[in-house]
């Protein structure tokens, strides 16, 4: 019998009859080891990446010599330190940080090589983070990236964090909400 996996304000343990634990996620079967922790509490995460005004929270630090003529923006690296909210508005409740780089990778789409941290500032995870490390085709309306670690309650995460923008400008500034599946 397999547990179904379900959004939780708390942790959740799902536990089989040979006392093993599984979790049912979008991939193949994950089997755990009896005391693997499985959770999403950083569910609804929005991150506001500012990149134009005398606020930025990102900013290009790199670029090749043919960025400027690519449509994609292949080979500029941004440096970023963007807020993590509770909603979608600016005057949201801050609970913490997106910090790292992100670098435009792909010459036929805009796909960024991300490697940012998620550090928690406030409430029940304040000095936790959650690293996430991959591919984001950000034209996409849900983009699938890999959590590959963390501190903290989130020590040995694994996992995955769907990436859905709510908000772009033409100037490239950018709300994005993050439902983060881990398990820990």
């Amino acid at each position: 019998m397999i547990a179904q996996f379900r959004r939780s304000p708390s942790f959740r343990y799902y536990p089989t009859p040979d006392s093993s634990l599984i979790a049912k996620l979008p991939w193949p079967e994950h089997r755990l080891k009896p005391g693997d922790h499985v959770s999403d509490e950083a569910s609804g995460s929005i991150c506001h990446d500012i990149v134009s005004g005398k606020d930025a929270t990102a900013v290009k630090v790199a670029q090749a010599s043919g960025t400027d003529k690519s449509p994609t923006a292949f080979g500029s690296v941004t440096m970023a330190d963007d807020k993590l909210t509770e909603g979608p508005e600016p005057s949201s409740k801050i609970i913490g940080r997106a910090q790292g780089l992100y670098a435009s990778a792909c010459q036929e789409e805009l796909g960024l090589l991300m490697a940012m941290s998620y550090s928690f500032t406030d409430g029940i995870y304040n000095g936790s983070s959650l690293s996430i490390l991959g591919r984001n085709t950000v034209m996409h309306p849900v983009r699938e990236l890999p959590v590959v670690g963390g501190t903290g309650v989130f020590r040995m995460a694994r996992g995955f964090a769907l990436a859905k923008t709510n908000w772009f400008s033409m100037s490239g500034d950018a709300i994005v909400g993050y439902n983060v599946t881990v398990i820990h």
